[in-house]
């Protein structure tokens, strides 16, 4: 889950080394719509890209 501007976003893919509880990341990628989660939190967010803020 990623907490920015006001929102809430669920984070889908990205390399689990960077993109874990707890980490500070900066991320690019998409919303992605149509799409369920498991927990049903936040909105889906495809990463393509992320790095250690």
């Amino acid at each position: 889950m990623l907490r920015s501007g006001g929102h809430l976003y669920h984070l889908l893919n990205g390399d689990t080394a960077v993109v874990k509880a707890g980490n500070n990341v900066v991320v690019q990628g998409h919303v992605v719509k149509g799409v369920m989660s498991h927990c049903m939190q936040g909105v889906p967010f495809m990463v393509t890209h992320a790095r250690a803020a």
